[in-house]
């Protein structure tokens, strides 16, 4: 079983009744929150390769967003931004299913950068 944590304490998450509702500004706020867990958890865990990468899973009309910490054990750190969609199995996520993840988000971003 993993361990799924909603954020990080120092990293504090876009607010959008803050940025007055304009989508632009939120969503620029939501990519500079995703980059700071990224680095953070880069730095945390140098040791795990994947650390710092995004997985996600199709939920309802979006995403459900997730940063890889670490593997041993998997740890994943929830993006709460936009919907804030959950996946309902991520906490049976094993190492190997995050890998796979990791690898099938990759090959669909490369079919589409292809475009």
């Amino acid at each position: 079983m993993g361990k799924i944590y909603s954020g990080i304490e120092e990293i504090k998450k876009p607010d959008a009744s803050i940025d007055n509702y304009d989508f632009d500004k939120y969503n620029k706020s939501c990519d500079d929150y995703v980059t700071q867990i990224k680095e953070w958890c880069k730095r945390e865990c140098p040791e795990c390769a994947e650390a710092g990468e995004e997985i996600h899973f199709g939920v309802a009309d979006g995403r459900a967003r997730y940063v890889v910490l670490n593997l041993k054990p998997v740890e994943l750190i929830h993006l709460d931004i936009m919907d804030g969609y959950n996946y309902q199995y991520v906490h049976r996520l094993t190492a190997k299913d995050v890998r796979a993840e990791l690898k099938r988000n990759r090959a669909i971003e490369e079919i589409f950068s292809k475009r």
